[in-house]
């Protein structure tokens, strides 16, 4: 589980595509960035196990489904990205609760300054603008952030100087896509919402049915 508080950017300095997969190899700015083989690390929001390297240069494999799900599809050397290691059992929950496992992806339509902060105005696909609520949370490329407003396509966001200055968003531009993850408990809420109702009907369909057999003399 991440807080989707961003610890450090890290620079991509190789990607070797391999079959159906591809390794990425990050370079962390934060130099006591302390992670062994073995852990997650969310990058972009995007939850993945260390195969190699040290706190200077890890070593990432991300497979066909993350890559077609993702965009992390869309990395270049060079690139810089969010990371994030999980949180331990005793750690303190400054964000919300992040998962690392992506939802969908969002386009950028515009990003505007207005006063000390950026508005980014995000274009979202109907299946899943329904967990987005005003002054709810969502993750952004692993950075938990509150949403602003909803708009028609999809929703806002008030991005303060200390996250743009500390957060890949300093680099974003209208047309990118970014990783979306939704709060979970949206998630939860509709699956129980949705199981009360499919319980209802199966139990509408068997009265039916009972109803149906007893006219029949059985």
């Amino acid at each position: 589980m991440f807080t989707g508080l961003i610890e450090t950017m890290g620079q991509l300095n190789g990607i070797t595509r391999e079959n159906k997969s591809a390794v990425i190899s990050i370079a962390p700015q934060k130099n006591d960035f302390d992670c062994k083989i073995g852990d997650s690390v969310a990058i972009n929001g995007v939850c993945l196990t260390i195969e190699g390297g040290d706190r200077r240069q890890l070593f990432f494999r991300a497979v066909n489904e993350t890559l077609s799900k993702t965009a992390l599809a869309n990395v270049q050397n060079g690139d810089f990205v969010n990371l994030e290691r999980a949180m331990p059992a005793n750690g303190r929950l400054d964000g919300h609760i992040v998962l690392g496992h992506i939802d969908t992806t969002a386009k950028i339509a515009k990003i505007e300054n207005v006063g000390d902060s950026v508005i980014f105005t995000l274009e979202i696909a109907d299946e899943y603008a329904k967990y987005i609520a005003k002054k709810g949370s969502v993750a952004i490329d692993g950075i938990s952030l509150t949403i602003a407003d909803l708009t028609e396509n999809g929703f806002t966001l008030s991005i303060i100087p200390h996250s743009l200055k500390n957060t890949t968003l300093q680099y974003r531009k209208a047309g990118d896509l970014v990783n979306v993850e939704c709060d979970v408990l949206a998630r939860y809420i509709e699956r129980m919402l949705n199981f009360e109702k499919q319980k209802q009907g199966r139990a509408t369909r068997d009265e039916r049915l009972l109803g149906l057999l007893e006219r029949g003399g059985f």
